[in-house]
């Protein structure tokens, strides 16, 4: 087992100061934290000693509201008719002045508030305060103040009882002379005593804020005596660092000297203005063929030699470099003189092409780790990508006939070489588009339309087949056409790039062609290829040949769309197999039949979830026909039993493309919007898919049906079923 080798920490010779700078951090926040600490409970003893005094003051203001209320009984009951000695003397609320009444509520709030306060100093909790906010009191621990709350306790005690006794005679709207004549006698003898341990318990408060207070001052001041000394330390080690890092700075910049007389690759640094420093490596000269580079910019060395695009990216990429809070192996992918192509002017006057390979370094300042400089190195890389590019052109090529020939050996040979003829006639067709001349940019929109239908219908055919390569090709191809469109500018120069990618699809199916008679040759033909036949030929030979196996072809492409939705589906396919029509003429009507079996699919039939829930079963039906009626017109009919064609959909579909307004799309009649179902670029597809969405598919049923002279009917019904029936008439 190999051993690891464990990475140095980076900042090892800054350990000491680093542990320094870290305790100073430390005994920072622990200072403050402490002084936070210690405030919060100079705030709370502040609170519980003006709670204290509140208590003292209830007290007072309770024995005094006792002895006027006594009065106030005195002579209500002085002016009643004289009662026996026994007899209970007591007042109805009503006989009592309104002032007694008040201070009868103050005596009911005082007891409350008096019992509110010990017990929060006892057990801990809220109680509103001299202010009239609510404070928050913990239970008592000091001693003093305890031994205070138990006095005061054991006097309340009583004094509450007597206190809710009287309470009780006010809310049955009597007060009896009795209770008040008790109440004051123990208000006389007690309330003295309460006023004194509501003192003691302030004196003991105060103690316990003098304790705090002195050993917060001793924290401080031995926090401040460790802050300075570690300030001390911190300083004291940062300079030895700074000479240990200038004597070992003297030390590399020699050893650089001697690296770069002897090193075959271009080394150089370069500032944030992409300047070359006056040292730089022998080799650099050679590589760029330039002398004299110091003080030039990087930008003016490469200038004519790569484009003006990859001179300015590389401006970018540097500057990102240079921001310190970029992470640099994030953008390194990003770095556009990667392996570039440059072409360089030689001595001699050649232009020599080149593949260089340019690595940018940060180079840090140890003294404030900013970015300093860009450390650059370039390499010669030329041999390398071009023995590469070639590695990988013979790799794909093997790759890709490998996965045709496994392809082409699941494919029936009839479908497989019918498909290679349609194919080779819709990209002549196509070129023939590409070379029409036109007026205008109203023309190169109809050209691009006509490209379009021409390459959806090839994809359709691939991806009946499984044919990958042709489907993504095809993809490709309609997502350029589909940029085109949108262009407001619209030129001739602009069908370049489908014009090369269309000749690479050439060469693709004659790839695929080749292939077969290859197969041949080695003796694995395929099923019912006459042997030793060329492919074209067979292609060109008999022009009324019985389509055999359409069933299974279409059988085994609706499965594959079905897949791809993650729907299921059961297809009844009859006729394809037993009727008899020239080429020519069964590819339109196979290409229909496509087009709308991928429309069923696609946009007819439910999800299985949405189909039980709307009482159906999870897998669709779909109905595929092709068959003479009784006047020799041949019919090509498709129904499903989905969720029928949502006019809705369509009159929304036909006010955003501006076929019509909204007043007039709600007045379309159903044949009306499946007119507009037929029209370039509609579709009620929520997302644009491999086989939805790009609204061309029923565009296209429209333009084939149109070809053979026939005609078109719709008709559906909502959540229940779409039928669509084409007729051709006889030949």
């Amino acid at each position: 087992m190999k051993a690891t080798t464990k990475k140095p920490f980076k900042y090892r010779k800054y350990l000491s100061l680093i542990i320094l700078v870290v305790m100073f951090l430390l005994l920072t926040i622990s200072t403050l934290l402490l002084n936070y600490l210690f405030a919060a409970r100079f705030a709370q003893l502040a609170q519980a000693l003006d709670v204290s005094g509140q208590q003292g003051t209830i007290t007072q203001q309770l024995s005094k509201n006792l002895y006027d209320i006594n009065l106030y009984i005195q002579e209500a009951l002085a002016q009643k008719a004289p009662l026996s000695q026994t007899a209970q003397r007591e007042v109805e609320l009503e006989e009592l002045p309104q002032i007694a009444i008040y201070k009868i509520a103050e005596i009911q709030a005082q007891r409350d508030l008096f019992t509110q306060g010990l017990a929060a100093f006892q057990r801990g909790g809220s109680i509103s305060g001299t202010d009239g906010n609510n404070v928050n009191l913990s239970p008592a621990d000091n001693p003093a103040a305890v031994k205070s709350l138990a006095e005061t306790q054991k006097i309340w005690t009583p004094y509450l009882g007597l206190l809710d006794n009287f309470i009780r005679d006010t809310q049955k709207g009597v007060v009896s002379e009795q209770t008040s004549n008790y109440l004051v006698d123990y208000s006389r003898l007690y309330n003295q005593a309460l006023l004194t341990e509501a003192n003691h318990l302030s004196a003991a408060l105060d103690t316990e804020i003098a304790k705090q207070s002195k050993l917060s001052e001793q924290i401080q001041l031995g926090g401040l005596v460790l802050a300075f000394l570690l300030f001390f330390f911190i300083v004291f080690g940062a300079l030895r660092q700074l000479l240990q890092g200038d004597s070992r700075l003297a030390i590399a910049r020699q050893q650089t000297t001697d690296i770069l007389d002897t090193v075959n690759e271009g080394l150089f640094l370069i500032d944030k203005e992409l300047v070359i420093s006056d040292e730089y490596s022998r080799s650099l000269e050679s590589i760029l063929q330039k002398k004299d580079l110091q003080g030039k910019t990087l930008l003016e060395i490469l200038q004519g030699s790569i484009s003006e695009a990859d001179l300015n990216n590389a401006k970018l990429f540097v500057d990102q470099l240079y921001n310190a809070w970029v992470v640099e192996e994030l953008i390194q992918d990003l770095n556009p003189l990667k392996q570039i192509k440059t072409n360089i002017l030689a001595d001699d006057g050649t232009i020599q092409t080149k593949y260089l390979d340019f690595n940018f370094l940060r180079i840090n300042n140890e003294q404030n780790d900013e970015v300093n400089r860009v450390f650059v190195s370039v390499v010669d890389v030329t041999e390398a990508v071009l023995l590469e590019r070639n590695l990988e052109k013979v790799r794909e090529q093997h790759d890709r006939e490998l996965e045709m020939i496994g392809t082409i050996l699941s494919i029936d040979q009839q479908h497989l070489l019918s498909f290679i003829a349609n194919t080779k006639q819709r990209i002549d067709k196509m070129n023939e588009v590409l070379k029409q001349k036109v007026h205008g940019r109203m023309d190169l929109r109809d050209k691009s339309n006509l490209l379009f239908r021409e390459m959806h219908s090839l994809k359709g055919d691939a991806s009946a087949l499984g044919l990958e390569g042709f489907v993504n090709a095809a993809e490709k191809q309609e997502e350029l056409l589909k940029e085109l469109q949108q262009r407001v500018n619209l030129s001739g120069n602009d069908f370049l790039s489908f014009t090369v990618n269309l000749e690479e699809m050439l060469e693709l199916n004659q790839f695929i062609s080749n292939l077969i008679e290859r197969l041949r040759i080695m003796g694995r033909s395929m099923n019912h290829a006459e042997e030793g036949a060329n492919t074209s030929a067979s292609l060109q030979a008999d022009k009324a040949i019985p389509q055999t196996h359409w069933k299974v072809y279409f059988e085994q492409y609706a499965q594959n769309i079905a897949q791809r939705y993650g729907k299921q589906v059961r297809l009844q396919c009859e006729g394809f197999d037993e009727v008899y029509a020239q080429d020519e003429q069964f590819t339109v009507y196979k290409d229909i039949a496509i087009q709308l079996l991928k429309n069923a699919i696609a946009h007819g039939i439910e999800m299985p979830e949405v189909r039980e829930a709307a009482g159906k079963p999870a897998q669709g039906t779909i109905k595929l026909l092709l068959r003479n009626n009784a006047k020799g017109e041949l019919c090509l009919g498709i129904e499903d039993d989905g969720q029928g064609i949502q006019l809705d959909q369509l009159r929304q579909k036909a006010v955003e493309a501006g076929l019509a307004s909204a007043a007039s799309a709600q007045q379309m009649s159903e044949q009306a919007l499946y007119g507009i179902m037929m029209t370039s670029g509609i579709s009620t597809a929520k997302q644009q898919t491999q086989d939805a969405g790009r609204g061309v598919g029923m565009d296209i049923v429209a333009d084939l049906i149109k070809s053979a002279q026939g005609k078109l009917s719709v008709t559906s019904k909502e959540n229940q079923f779409t039928r669509m029936v084409a007729i051709f008439p006889s030949n």
